[in-house]
């Protein structure tokens, strides 16, 4: 490539790409190593992919508006979706999905049929499914009796299916637990132990009666050793006490003790602590979601009347929360969804403490169903499957499945790039971060360094790509934020880099910083007669252009403007907060 100095000493130049540019599903390789962030996971966060977010509308779904939506990703590399036709059913039906935007027909899972009593059928809901580590899928759903709920608890309960095929057949239902109960979840351990968590009411309601307000409830679990083949306990009949693992004391009604946890969703912890999480409703209906740790597999169940597990606390201060779903990074980052105005996400540590919010799912002109899940799709990406209705037109109701990608600490090769637009130079160095959130336009930024120089390279994907307004910035620091550095990149070649003024608001234009661009263009600028891929920028900063001495890391953040058609999207950015503090941006480790 040829490279041209402009008037302030910057050499760059736009050529013809070679090879293709990267999706960010395509970076971040390394192998996972267990809870390899601990302790940095602070400034760790998701970033949305608007490019993946897929929308099945409901009118390609039988039976109504999908509730309790489910997605598991099976052993042969496809999905199973699974939902309710209803708030609590009566079907319980699935799909199978080539990937995550192309979805097979919905079928039946589990049908209603005629009940225990004349007139009376029973009907499913709340289903939840597993991925054994033998590629065998079991699934578990509450089953009721309606006309006679409360009234006889062993017309309801919860049963479990199987598929040994990825989901093209399915064996009978069993009952794994005769009472009345809910919204199962299905856990396999590391050790090859399945789980199966419920919400525990029957016992209450065989000591006191089934009663709407006077219902208390724990959750409990069965365990299997076999593959979900038979369960302990056995439970058969009354009292229908399982294993009690989780409960909050809410006080007295009627001269009797109140406790509730309920809709577990447990996950298994890189450290091998199992974190659950719970909506619990409290004596006047508001709900709170509460997030439990056993450090010993639940080794002993609580009474009857006893709180736990110690280690426990809630969400604070979010209100009327429910339906919550947790999973974790193998980096050790772990992610709790809850319904809280919309779908509501968290982050939190390694030990699933610590949570702070990063961001609510909204989908304009909807308003949340609810009891909505995750599912994490590689050591860098997790789903959301979340269910809306439309204000105006149920037509558009629909499931919303929205891709996030993990920004956390990436580690710097210390090697001398080539820059000449070419990404050859870093094949084995897949560490990068990630924006994509605003516009149909993202950008994932690779970093690598040497003696003299830092080398960033910068993968833009826009379908619209213009001179103007076509920018990617980074701001960079590695003192603390004393000194803050901005470098500019744009669609034609042009890069600047710019210091932060003493005023903390404005920057300044660093001449002479010996700054080396390289810029491929995929596709053709101010056109809007094809369809662009985007643009790949590869930069050399030299290091004694920068006034702060290098200290082993870099803070990072990176910036995305776009404009389409002479819009312009509201600016992407990595870190938000690190506009005002540099310190909450991503970190880099100078290897």
């Amino acid at each position: 490539m040829n490279l041209t100095t402009n008037e302030n000493g910057v050499k760059y130049g736009v050529s013809a790409p070679a090879g293709r540019l990267h999706t960010i599903a395509q970076l971040n390789k390394r192998t996972p190593v267990p809870d390899s962030h601990a302790g940095e996971t602070g400034s760790s966060t998701l970033m949305l992919n608007r490019r993946e977010m897929y929308e099945p509308r409901v009118g390609e779904i039988a039976g109504g508006h999908p509730y309790y939506p489910r997605v598991k990703k099976l052993a042969n590399g496809k999905y199973l979706m699974t939902f309710n036709n209803g708030p609590q059913g009566p079907y319980v039906f699935y799909r199978i999905g080539e990937s995550l935007s192309e979805w097979g027909p919905s079928q039946v899972l589990f049908a209603e049929r005629p009940g225990k009593y004349e007139g009376h059928t029973r009907r499913y809901a709340a289903a939840d499914a597993v991925v054994l580590q033998n590629g065998t899928v079991l699934v578990a759903a509450t089953f009721w009796e309606n006309g006679c709920y409360g009234s006889d608890l062993e017309t309801a309960g919860t049963v479990l299916i199987r598929s040994e095929d990825n989901g093209l057949t399915w064996s009978d239902e069993e009952i794994i637990y005769p009472g009345i109960s809910w919204e199962p979840c299905l856990l396999q351990l590391r050790s090859g132990e399945v789980q199966c968590y419920i919400t525990h009411i029957a016992p209450y309601c065989y000591w006191y009666g089934y009663h709407p307000k006077l219902r208390s409830s724990g959750s409990a679990i069965m365990r299997s050793f076999d593959n979900g083949k038979t369960w302990t306990p056995r439970v058969t009949g009354a009292p229908y006490e399982a294993h009690r693992v989780m409960q909050t004391y809410l006080g007295m009604r009627d001269g009797v003790k109140i406790f509730n946890d309920q809709m577990p969703v447990a996950v298994e912890l890189n450290n091998g602590d199992i974190a659950c999480v719970c909506e619990t409703r409290h004596l006047n209906d508001a709900f709170r979601t509460s997030l439990g740790v056993s450090h010993d597999n639940w080794a002993k169940p609580l009474g009857p009347t006893e709180a736990g597990p110690d280690d426990k606390f809630v969400f604070e201060p979010v209100l009327n929360s429910y339906g919550p779903y947790i999973r974790q990074m193998p980096s050790g980052e772990t992610v709790v969804s809850m319904s809280a105005g919309g779908l509501t996400l968290f982050l939190g540590d390694e030990t699933a403490h610590n949570f702070r919010t990063f961001g609510r799912v909204d989908h304009a002109g909807r308003s949340a169903v609810g009891w909505d899940s995750l599912e994490l799709l590689s050591s860098h990406s997790i789903m959301t499957v979340s269910g809306y209705r439309h204000s105006k037109d149920p037509s558009l109701d629909a499931l919303f499945l929205n891709t996030y990608y993990l920004n956390h600490r990436i580690d710097a090769e210390n090697k001398t790039v080539n820059v000449d637009g070419d990404s050859s130079d870093w094949e084995e160095m897949t560490d990068a971060l990630f924006v994509g959130a605003r516009s149909q336009a993202q950008a994932s930024v690779r970093v690598a360094h040497d003696s003299e120089n830092y080398y960033f390279l910068i993968e833009r994907l826009d379908n619209l790509l213009s001179k103007e307004g076509d920018d990617v910035s980074l701001l960079l620091s590695a003192d603390g934020g004393k000194q803050v550095y901005r470098l500019t990149v744009t669609a034609d070649g042009r890069a600047t880099l710019e210091k932060k003024a003493e005023d903390g608001v404005h920057y300044e234009e660093v001449k002479d910083s010996g700054l080396v661009a390289a810029v491929a263009v995929y596709g053709t600028l101010d056109s809007d007669e094809d369809t662009d891929e985007g643009y790949l920028a590869e930069v050399a900063l030299p290091k004694k252009a920068l006034s702060f001495d290098e200290s082993g890391k870099l803070f990072l953040d990176v910036l995305l403007n776009n404009t389409d058609c002479g819009v312009k999207s509201r600016v992407d950015e990595m870190f938000p907060e690190a506009l005002w503090d540099i310190k909450k941006a991503g970190t880099v480790l100078l290897k």
